[in-house]
């Protein structure tokens, strides 16, 4: 009998070292590709999952459509997500200028000031004021389509980026994964 109950007590006892260890990848949403409205990523280590923000808008959201004015003429894809914490609200996206999306291609994550890049940020807002970082080209980073439905309007895959503040403060963002259906 000693023995059952100091062998509950260690199992009791590794139980709750185990949640206590959370790995910060497991809180992530999973790798889906059916339009589940989800994006998740690791930002400097912790985990970043959009939820509901309110009257600010869908905390999930994608876009893909062509445009065809003078000013601005091409295919424009959007991926984004917005977080609120108790001190601020924050937003992490990905645009792309005049690129064509396709399934199973991978893309650089840079600068969006010439035609056919795809760039990465994140920003936090606090008291009015937008910290935003934004790759370019040094900090890069890499977007992978793992679905790209144009039917169904379903856009699925995995990212990651390095990407700087106006101040040359990094950002890290890792194991980035989404799954959203976008509005043309």
């Amino acid at each position: 009998m000693k023995h059952l109950l100091h062998l509950l007590l260690v199992l009791l006892v590794a139980s709750a070292c185990e949640k206590k260890h959370e790995n910060e990848i497991d809180k992530l949403p999973p790798a889906t590709q059916a339009g589940k409205m989800k994006i998740g990523a690791l930002v400097n280590g912790k985990a970043w999952v959009p939820n509901n923000v309110g009257l600010a808008g869908p905390d999930v959201q994608a876009w893909y459509e062509y445009i065809n004015n003078p000013a601005r003429q091409g295919y424009f894809l959007g991926i984004a997500g917005s977080m609120r914490t108790k001190e601020h609200l924050e937003g992490l996206n990905m645009n792309s200028n005049n690129k064509v999306i396709e399934e199973g291609k991978s893309y650089v994550l840079r600068s969006c000031k010439d035609e056919g890049e795809i760039c990465g940020a994140f920003a936090i807002i606090k008291g009015g004021v937008i910290n935003e970082y934004r790759t370019d080209s040094i900090h890069q980073g890499g977007l992978h389509i793992t679905r790209f439905d144009d039917n169904s309007q379903i856009i699925a895959g995995t990212f990651w980026f390095d990407a700087v503040n106006a101040d040359g403060e990094k950002v890290e963002v890792r194991e980035g994964r989404f799954d959203i259906r976008f509005t043309k």
